[in-house]
């Protein structure tokens, strides 16, 4: 019976564990730097999930079986002040099994800015270093990096300072720098692994929302940077955009744009066969596509790695408008004055004779051309214009014209008569 009872309170531990899929991580030694009464990293995680919405558990108690499952999303390890050896002693013990949970596709915040065990401390992940060096200054590497465009909390894009703002910069292999100390070495850095996402930091994130009388500044971009980047880490959803033309012709070649700075770029066409990508693409921010195939309604998509789903941008492939030409064909040459006409309300008009001249019209907003036609035996007109659509066809329409010749009479009859003579008849 008491193995039962043991057994029903495990499995309601793992359960109310598993509900709550966000972790803050910490040593039982104290809150960081405790004794200056902040908010502290805290507040921020009540911000960004709300209250009750996060575990708080400590690097000296905690299983790590039971965070280290699929259910747990996100783990914010923190190991500022005095909380850095404990920090060091459990990823240590646990390296192997954080690196395949990440893998696996959790999301990780190892964040350190010590005062003990200062450094270099390793923190695995293919050779992650965190280096003894403060910094009183952060600079944003990337302004379009999702924490400052994605993130609920506004505004958050400044130059920050802090005394200090930084402990520890980080170095290693595939790292994309967030934020540059005074220095311009990493102090907040993230790299994918696996399925997943892992950050380091040296910041000195629990004097970020303020309560100590040092000014970390500006403090509502500074506060507002700490609940963004928790959210980051937990992966809000990111909405991808597409610039570019959402009109245009059959045969045209044009360019769409997503945001910069992401990986796992994949672009794709919808809609009647024909079109395709000519360049970037797959890998890239941008997608060349050229407007082959047939007309109508299409969608270009676009996905990326943290986007809540692909997103799909309407674009009209127009027809390219085939001109007509009403006018005589066959006439006499010589024949002048003679109207042709195009349809009407177009722009951009492009009229052309051979064998004859354009006397009137034929200009880039007329729709009619009158011609005198020479005396040789044939011509063409030709026309072309822009629709309303903005679309030109592929080549002129020609009306080729036949010139009938010239009669030329012929008399026939005595060509040679006496003066007074009478009754000469001539034909002809």
């Amino acid at each position: 019976m008491k193995k039962i009872i043991l057994s029903i309170l495990v499995l309601i531990a793992a359960f109310q564990l598993s509900a709550q899929n966000k972790v803050y991580l910490r040593s039982n030694t104290g809150q960081p730097w405790a004794g200056y009464a902040m908010p502290n990293n805290e507040a921020a995680l009540n911000a960004a999930f709300g209250a009750g919405n996060w575990q708080d558990l400590r690097f000296e108690t905690v299983s790590p079986a039971a965070i280290f499952v699929p259910g747990v999303k996100m783990i914010f390890m923190e190991g500022s002040d005095n909380g850095t050896c404990a920090l060091n002693t459990f990823f240590a013990a646990n390296q192997v099994t954080i690196e395949n949970w990440v893998a696996a596709g959790g999301r990780l915040l190892i964040n350190a800015a010590p005062n003990v065990c200062s450094g270099p401390n390793s923190y695995g992940f293919g050779g992650v270093v965190s280096n003894s060096g403060g910094s009183g200054t952060g600079s944003i590497v990337n302004n379009a990096h999702p924490i400052f465009t994605q993130g609920t909390f506004q505004p958050v894009i400044a130059a920050y300072t802090g005394s200090s703002f930084s402990h520890n910069y980080i170095t290693g292999p595939g790292l994309t720098n967030i934020i540059l100390d005074g220095a311009s070495r990493g102090t907040l850095a993230e790299k994918a692994w696996g399925s997943g996402r892992v950050l380091f930091g040296g910041l000195t994130l629990p004097f970020f929302q303020g309560g100590f009388p040092a000014s970390w500044t500006p403090p509502t971009e500074v506060a507002n940077f700490e609940k963004d980047l928790l959210q980051y880490v937990y992966g809000f959803c990111v909405t991808p955009t597409i610039n570019g033309v959402n009109s245009t012709c059959l045969n045209s070649v044009r360019t769409y744009t997503t945001e910069a700075g992401q990986t796992g770029y994949t672009w794709s066409i919808i809609g009647p066969a024909g079109a395709t990508i000519t360049a970037g693409g797959n890998g890239f921010d941008f997608a060349t596509i050229t407007w082959t195939g047939a007309p109508g309604a299409h969608q270009v998509q676009v996905n990326y790695t943290g986007a809540c789903a692909p997103t799909n941008y309407n674009v009209q492939v127009n027809p390219l408008p085939t001109p007509g030409i009403s006018g005589l064909n066959l006439f006499c040459a010589g024949t002048s004055g003679l109207t042709y006409t195009t349809e009407a309300i177009r722009t951009n008009y492009i009229w052309t004779v051979s064998g004859g001249t354009i006397v009137s019209g034929g200009g880039t907003s007329n729709n009619t051309a009158t011609v005198n036609w020479d005396l040789t035996p044939t011509g063409s007109i030709s026309v072309n214009y822009t629709d309303a659509n903005g679309c030109t066809a592929a080549s002129p329409t020609v009306l080729n014209v036949t010139k009938n010749p010239l009669p030329v009479p012929v008399i026939t009859g005595p060509a040679v008569a006496c003066a007074g003579s009478t009754g000469n008849v001539y034909n002809t």
